[in-house]
């Protein structure tokens, strides 16, 4: 018979045993409700600068945010760009950059103009090939929509015109 400090022990080992096999499930619920919660709601790209636009453009592009990306664009260049003509065509074509890459870095953004409902910034970025690096730097053009500032031409031929 069990005297009862060597009960105390074994009921301390019993709640030790079960607090270990507890854990790893709370760890694991709290990893799902943390990304649930960050991916059910989407982000406010109305008070972004033109700059940050672009920033958010490529960084999204970076981390294969299509749905970011698709947000940014303006609707004009939605309905003339057959690519872009609505979000699951666009993730198709975008995401068959990482068939021959492996991210995109920024290097730089900087506005050039700013007025009138229009902007253009600059941008340098770095492609991350799977044969190697490539800088590319450009220029981009945005329009101030109800909803924010948006890539009237992020690429292809087609451009929004008015």
């Amino acid at each position: 018979m069990a005297t009862k400090p060597e009960k105390l022990v074994e009921q301390k080992k019993n709640s030790s045993t079960q607090f270990n096999t507890l854990l790893p499930i709370l760890a694991l619920l709290i990893l799902v409700l943390a990304a649930f919660f960050l991916f059910s709601f989407k982000r406010d790209y109305s008070t972004l600068s033109p700059t940050e636009v672009v920033r958010e453009y490529y960084e999204a592009f970076g981390r294969q945010d299509y749905a970011s990306m698709y947000a940014l664009m303006s609707d004009g260049f939605k309905e003339i760009e057959p690519t872009a003509k609505d979000f699951e065509t666009f993730k198709q074509y975008i995401s068959k950059y990482y068939q021959t890459a492996d991210g995109v870095k920024v290097l730089s953004v900087r506005e050039t103009f700013n007025g009138e409902g229009e902007a253009t910034v600059e941008y340098s970025v770095e492609l991350n090939l799977k044969t190697g690096s490539r800088k590319v730097s450009s220029e981009f053009e945005l329009k101030k929509k109800e909803n924010g500032w948006k890539l009237t031409h992020p690429y292809g031929l087609n451009a929004e015109q008015e």
